[in-house]
């Protein structure tokens, strides 16, 4: 997975709940990074599952509702001039993450329309 799946999710949570609370997320999903994670280096996809799960135990928000946020925020990621990617990795990224949005949404709200 794309580093910009990744850190589309730690701004949501950075921006909405703070730092705090971004390292306890880590914790629980038992990430040692340090920093930020890298927009266009590639992680193991079980490291942005693990995310989403602790994301949804720390805050006390169901994993769907949580999707819904990171969502908008990956919109508003991909849209900034800063985040923009190359043309050549864009159809990568763009697969892989239709892949995880799938497996997130069948496996965390499989009542909300994929």
């Amino acid at each position: 997975m794309y580093g910009f799946v990744n850190h589309a999710l730690e701004l949501l949570v950075l921006r909405n709940y703070g730092p705090e609370v971004w390292e306890d997320i880590k914790r629980e999903a038992q990430l040692d990074i340090e920093g930020q994670f890298l927009v266009r280096i590639i992680y193991e996809d079980g490291k942005t599952y693990d995310l989403v799960a602790a994301a949804s135990k720390v805050l006390k928000i169901d994993a769907g509702d949580i999707l819904q946020m990171f969502g908008k925020m990956f919109f508003e990621f991909c849209q900034s001039p800063d985040t923009t990617p190359s043309c050549e990795c864009w159809d990568q990224m763009f697969v892989n993450s239709c892949r995880i949005w799938t497996l997130c949404m069948t496996t965390w709200a499989p009542s909300i329309p994929a």
